[in-house]
């Protein structure tokens, strides 16, 4: 996926699917907020993590499917069988 259209989704509750097939779900962000402590231009999942230092972190390029989900669905996770 283009950063310009991941970028579109920024601020939203979204379900990522990424380029090995692993499933997350979350509050889209950008690496750019905790610049001292993620890789810079990386994007990762708010959820049910409390410590920004564990998050995933993932490239626009990494991503193979989006899909806005409503908030009360929005559930972490890291994969999905």
């Amino acid at each position: 996926m283009k950063r310009t259209e991941l970028e579109a989704y920024l601020g939203k509750h979204v379900k990522i699917t990424l380029f090995d097939d692993d499933i997350i779900v979350g509050t889209l962000r950008k690496t750019e907020e905790y610049r001292e402590l993620l890789k810079p231009n990386c994007y990762y999942l708010e959820g049910d993590y409390k410590n920004i230092v564990n998050q995933l972190t993932f490239r626009s390029s990494h991503v193979k499917r989006l899909e806005v989900v409503s908030a009360e669905n929005a559930h972490t996770k890291l994969s999905e069988a």
